[in-house]
């Protein structure tokens, strides 16, 4: 008779590069004829930025931009500020053909030295660490059933997440923002930061409806006393994100980060700078994903003829929880005695150090940079950086036997109660984007013949015993 063997592909995302590289910063710059000479330096912020990540044959190039914005007073003891670009491009070779490849690139700052070589001329020496990841999808072919008489299998259905499709877009927006009534005009921009953050992914035939929104904050310098005001944004965002295959069916997830930012004043008719351009270039990670179950064989027999089967280890993974939610960091920071009468600006960067579950707990271990810019009793402006560690949990609805996790931390907020001359409490809301994945290994049958030329003897019996060994299942 004839044997109907029915396979199945189940797609598998293998890493196949996972390094971090030291991507070094040296550079010189001097002041422009229009920004007043250094006295003091308060703070040399480096803020880096990916703007693309490309695979040709078994090599990744990451094309990066590290802003350098320079915090100094001048002879006056005004709080000024400078921005100097420098690029780089860090190549890397991934041992393998990386065809159909999802990769992921972080990067934050590991150190950064700054001094003035003269009144007008900074020196600035760092280095930056560049986190690469790079999965490859495999489809590996897995044996489902077999139609015919005396074949016996042992089967298990495995509820699978199948990656069905990822892409990545480029966004630029362009708007203007007016300073609101009872601030200031703008004299000079001191600090601006955009966050992206998504609020809603929603997939129809053959593509993603990405929203969210870019949340702006800049400091600036006021017209009228020159003391720091500052202005809080948040401009919509939405976004159609094509992938192909994609169903109604599947669920996807975003990550959006900002590859580009410019903030100038604009002066009006009047004479002042009541409104600014903002110009903000922002990229879009999507990634589509369907649930379903495969009915995988781990062992197969035949009564009647000899059976030839390969077993091969198959991964697989299933989403268990998408998380997207905020989570509020507090601490109280000591400083110096005496040194904050008046905060002038408070802002926070957040680094995620490991993750881990524990029974059916998610766990998050980060630090939060907090950096602070204060006035003290006799009205000099000082810089402090102060770094908290925190200690993220999410209930997961299952205990993953193996977890894969590469969760997203930025603060989005910062607020500030002064407690004393010397202690100031700071509150930091972190908004977490994580996918808690259960990642299964199961050797399972990937290919079976059954061989209708060797029947097997009819046992001369009318009851067989069969003693299993250790470790078998019947």
């Amino acid at each position: 008779m004839e044997y109907k063997i029915t396979e199945q592909t189940v797609a598998v995302n293998e890493l196949i590069f996972d390094e971090c590289v030291e991507q070094p910063i040296d550079t010189e710059f001097t002041l422009p004829d229009y920004c007043p000479d250094i006295s003091r330096i308060l703070k040399c912020r480096v803020t880096p930025l990916i703007n693309s990540k490309t695979v040709a044959g078994a090599g990744l190039t990451v094309d990066g931009t590290a802003n350098i914005h320079a915090l100094y007073c001048d002879g006056g003891g005004e709080i000024r500020s400078y921005e100097h670009s420098v690029s780089f491009s860090r190549s890397v070779e991934l041992g393998g053909g990386a065809d159909n490849a999802m990769v992921s690139v972080k990067c934050k700052t590991d150190y950064m030295n700054c001094r003035a070589v003269t009144e007008r001329r900074f020196d600035v020496h760092g280095a930056l660490s560049v986190y690469i990841k790079v999965y490859s999808r495999n489809n590996t072919g897995v044996v489902v059933d077999v139609d015919g008489d005396g074949v016996q299998m042992q089967k298990e259905l495995i509820p699978v997440t199948n990656t069905t499709g990822w892409a990545e877009k480029y966004l630029a927006l362009t708007d203007e923002l007016e300073v609101g009534q009872g601030k200031q005009a703008i004299r000079s921009i001191l600090r601006s930061d955009a966050r992206a953050v998504c609020s809603e992914c929603k997939i129809i035939s053959n593509k993603v409806i990405v929203k969210g929104e870019l949340l702006l904050t800049t400091l600036y310098c006021g017209d009228e006393d020159g003391l720091p005001e500052r202005l809080e944004n948040a401009i919509p965002i939405s976004q159609i994100v094509d992938i192909e295959g994609v169903t109604e069916g599947c669920s996807g997830t975003v990550n959006m980060d900002i590859v580009g930012l410019e903030v100038k004043p604009r002066t009006g008719s009047a004479g002042e700078a009541r409104s600014v351009n903002v110009s903000v270039r922002a990229r879009i990670d999507v990634k589509a994903h369907c649930h379903t179950e495969i009915p995988l064989i781990s062992d197969a027999y035949s009564t009647r003829f000899e059976i030839s089967a390969v077993k091969s280890d198959v991964v697989t993974e299933r989403l268990i929880e998408d998380i997207r939610e905020n989570y509020l960091c507090k601490k109280a920071l000591e400083l110096p005695p005496g040194s904050v009468s008046e905060v002038v600006d408070l802002w926070c960067d957040s680094y995620v150090s490991s993750v881990r579950s524990e029974a059916d707990t998610l766990i998050i271990y980060g630090t939060v940079l907090i950096c602070l810019l204060a006035r003290d009793g006799e009205g000099s402006v000082q810089y402090y950086e102060r770094p908290v560690e925190y200690e993220y949990r999410h209930a997961l609805p299952q205990a993953p036997k193996e977890m894969r996790c590469e969760p997203v931390v930025a603060a989005v907020a910062a607020s500030y109660t002064i407690l004393s001359g010397s202690e100031l409490e700071a509150r930091v809301e972190l908004s977490v984007s994580a996918e808690a994945l259960d990642v299964a290994r199961i050797n399972a049958v990937t290919s079976l013949t059954v061989d209708e030329a060797k029947p097997k003897a009819a046992p001369d019996a009318a009851l067989i015993v069969y003693y299993a060994n250790g470790g078998e299942t019947v």
